[in-house]
């Protein structure tokens, strides 16, 4: 049932597919559509606590667009969402359950620092989690919402995600 619900959600934010945001010849959904599949997909990670909203820090560096509509976003939808610049993110990161990369924001050579707190990394940039940066992600494909899994990143990080999720999304090892 649950996965006829994610599914018809998929679909329903297709049909809201207007709610693009073209940047750098990349297509992503807007931040208010991201949150709106997050929360669907956090239902399916056996690590995530269902009966409370994790505490997200948002990881920008110098000349992300749209931070302030990805915070609200968040906060929109009950969350305690905070930003901090990418040099900055070590020092706090033990007060967060996830990370949000804004689209670019690689964490180079301190991708095992979500790992070594069990933080879990996500994003609405599709080539941060083929990169191994990020574990999940939403954004677009073939015109479709899609949800992008890197299964390495997840193990690193110590999380799970069940099977139908995994039957959902883009792979990546």
């Amino acid at each position: 049932m649950q996965l006829i619900l994610l599914k018809l959600l998929l679909i329903s934010v297709l049909i809201i597919s207007a709610g693009t945001v073209h940047a750098q010849n990349n297509t992503y959904l807007k931040p208010e559509l991201q949150v709106i599949l997050f929360q669907k997909i956090f239902k399916y990670m056996n690590s995530v606590e269902q009966n409370k909203k994790p505490k997200i820090l948002v990881i920008y560096q110098q000349g992300t667009t749209g931070l302030k509509e990805t915070i609200n976003a968040f906060r929109d939808e009950g969350f305690t969402a905070n930003s901090t610049d990418k040099s900055e993110f070590e020092s706090v990161i033990t007060n967060y359950q996830m990370l949000y990369l804004m689209p670019g924001v690689s964490l180079g050579n301190k991708k095992e620092i979500p790992a070594k707190n069990k933080v879990l990394t996500i994003t609405g940039d599709p080539y941060l989690v083929a990169a191994g940066d990020a574990a999940v992600g939403v954004g677009i494909e073939n015109s479709k919402p899609a949800i992008y899994l890197n299964l390495s990143t997840v193990k690193a990080q110590n999380h799970e995600v069940s099977t139908d999720l995994i039957n959902l999304a883009k792979i990546y090892r």
